[in-house]
């Protein structure tokens, strides 16, 4: 039997195992890069 996961079980996955790791890098040759770790948004999320 195959088991479905939603995209808040494998975020919350990755941020359990790497939660010093980015999840989400932005920016472009104009602006400054920002970056955010899973550990820094599953905190806002939650």
């Amino acid at each position: 039997m195959s088991r479905t996961f939603n995209l808040a079980d494998l975020f919350e996955g990755a941020a359990e195992a790497l939660p010093d790791q980015d999840a989400v890098v932005a920016g472009g040759a104009d602006t400054p890069t920002r970056r955010r770790t899973y550990a820094a948004l599953d905190a806002r999320a939650n």
